[in-house]
């Protein structure tokens, strides 16, 4: 009886070594990674064991099963590695939010922004310095609501997002173009855009003396937009019908309701100094798009301009002279139809991941999340293409 006891007691030993084992291999193999010692995906999908104590199924990567031996533990380490690091690439690609991709595959947050960034720095790394950028723009988002900013330098030709600095200073702006462009790649600009910010003008001047710059027509028109603004809220208090018409006279008359239309129509054409101020904006609009030459250009900036300041609106004419002190950018911006279109709308998705992601921790964090959906990078060695 006491032999047999021991008999059970040495085929227990022995079987539990087999699993052991293969936790070894993984536990190798994710080691200097930061993924986890079991991953529940493997190079080529997994199957279901179950758990006859507790009932439940326990994912088993194809290729690494429990208690092969004849695995050597070097194989296990790079086949391991790069599949694992592959299918996580591929499920934050999916997601969007590395919260939910360490919940799938069963890793911790740090684990999964430990990928990104070397995916990153991978792509990076490939990127070539003989690529021609004709057409950037350079961008400011706010990080954090104390007005924490950093600048974007974005191809306007493709959307991508070449690099991300912290700062808006001009320092922070010399460090961006110079770590995103070669000397011979910065000769090769054409135009940049921007807005009227004096950082990034100076920057520009000094990197790209033979670009245009461009004043970007989004910036253009908000600050027209803020000023009617501003003349409302100085006219609603001693006219109360202009109260609730913020979005009337900030909406598209395209995407006007037929309610809201005609409550904008009876105030559009009554003799408010709003009403005023919004057609002055809207003939903006209109030169912004007409075409011609840089002549023709500065000659109607130049008209709308007088007419801007004949009619006597203060902030409206703040406007527009600070329009006609930046002539050469805004004419070239209506000569050229140059824009931040582009990074406009990545401004639309890099929202969209701040509220996935509930914010950034830093501009490290940032940069890295940026560039890993938006900066145009080959993330994994199997993503080449020969």
């Amino acid at each position: 009886m006491v032999y047999l006891y021991v008999f059970f007691i040495v085929c227990g030993c022995l079987e539990v070594s087999k699993y052991n084992l293969g936790s070894y291999c993984f536990r190798s193999a994710f080691s200097d990674t930061g993924l986890p010692p079991t991953p529940p995906m493997a190079a080529s999908g997994s199957v279901a064991i179950q758990d006859v104590h507790h009932s439940t199924h326990t994912a088993v990567p194809f290729g690494w099963t429990r208690g092969k031996r004849s695995c050597s533990l070097g194989r296990c380490r790079g086949t391991a590695d790069r599949s694992a690091r592959k299918k996580t690439i591929e499920t934050l690609l999916q997601t969007k939010s590395q919260t939910r991709t360490a919940r799938l595959l069963r890793l911790s947050v740090d684990q999964v922004r430990h990928v990104m960034e070397r995916s990153v720095s991978f792509g990076l790394s490939l990127r070539r310095s003989t690529q021609v950028y004709r057409h950037l723009s350079i961008d400011e988002k706010s990080l954090h609501k104390r007005h924490d900013y950093v600048s974007i330098l974005t191809d306007n030709d493709t959307g991508i997002v070449l690099d991300v600095v912290g700062g808006r200073k001009k320092e922070n702006v010399n460090q961006l173009i110079d770590k995103s462009l070669t000397p011979l790649q910065q000769q090769w600009v054409q135009t940049i855009s921007m807005d009227m910010w004096e950082p990034y003008m100076l920057a520009a001047k000094e990197h790209f003396p033979q670009a245009h710059i461009c004043h970007d027509m989004f910036h253009l028109v908000t600050y027209l937009n803020n000023a009617v603004n501003d003349v409302r809220k100085r006219e609603v208090r001693r006219a109360s019908e202009l109260r609730r018409t913020k979005f009337l006279f900030l909406k598209d008359t395209a995407n006007l309701t037929d309610r809201e239309r005609i409550r904008f129509d009876t105030i559009k054409d009554a003799n408010y100094e709003v009403s005023r101020a919004w057609r002055i904006k809207e003939n903006f609009r209109d030169i912004m798009h007409a075409p011609g030459s840089r002549a023709a250009a500065a000659t109607l900036l130049v008209m709308w301009r007088n007419e801007a300041v004949k009619a006597g609106i203060p902030e409206i004419t703040k406007v527009a002279n600070m329009f006609y002190g930046h002539i050469h950018g805004v004419v070239n911006a209506m000569a050229l139809g140059r824009n931040n279109g582009r990074a406009e709308r990545i401004n639309g998705d890099i929202q969209e991941l701040k509220t996935i992601g509930r914010g950034f921790k830093d501009v490290e964090h940032f940069r890295n999340t940026l560039l890993f959906f938006h900066g145009g990078l080959v993330l994994h060695k199997d993503f080449l293409i020969c």
